[in-house]
């Protein structure tokens, strides 16, 4: 029996069921592990939902580049964060927040939706990541879509991926 591959959308629009995924997914230590910002953002959501008509939540969580929900079946599973570095380079955060989907190749057809979009849509010329060295399943994740090891930033490695190594 053939395996059928993991189909995501990725979308923009932010709705409340979303925040409030969102809220417990920052809540919960063990998808926040690996988040530079995890408690953070937590924070700055609450204050987003308290001070923001939910019109503006979306150019909100946009700020400096943009940011989707990953969505599997009309359902939230997660959210990929593109955050524009300059005018060429690009920074990616991924978390799935719904444990049951974690390793079923759902974050790694997310991340290629949102290269297309930062290679294609946004002509960056390199997207990188942060992963912490004990996040083993981002650092698969990344090496498998070419993204090649730069080095260590502060307590994370960097990856990256140039454009003409994502279309090799």
């Amino acid at each position: 029996m053939m395996k059928k591959a993991a189909s995501v959308f990725l979308r923009a629009d932010i709705h409340e069921q979303d925040v409030a995924c969102l809220l417990d997914w920052l809540n919960d230590p063990e998808t926040t592990e690996f988040l530079s910002d995890g408690k953070k953002s937590a924070n700055d959501l609450r204050r987003l939902i308290h001070h923001v008509p939910p019109h503006l939540w979306r150019m909100s969580l946009n700020g400096n580049g943009w940011f989707y929900m990953i969505e599997r079946e009309g359902e939230a599973i997660g959210f990929i964060r593109l955050s524009e570095i300059n005018a060429v380079s690009y920074e990616v955060v991924i978390a799935l927040g719904d444990k049951n989907v974690r390793g079923k190749g759902y974050g790694t057809a997310a991340l290629k939706q949102c290269l297309q979009i930062a290679f294609f849509e946004q002509r960056a010329r390199r997207v990188v990541a942060n992963i912490y060295p004990q996040n083993t399943r981002s650092l698969r994740l990344f090496e498998k879509l070419k993204f090649r090891r730069q080095d260590n930033a502060s307590s994370a490695v960097r990856y990256a991926l140039t454009y003409e190594q994502y279309i090799s």
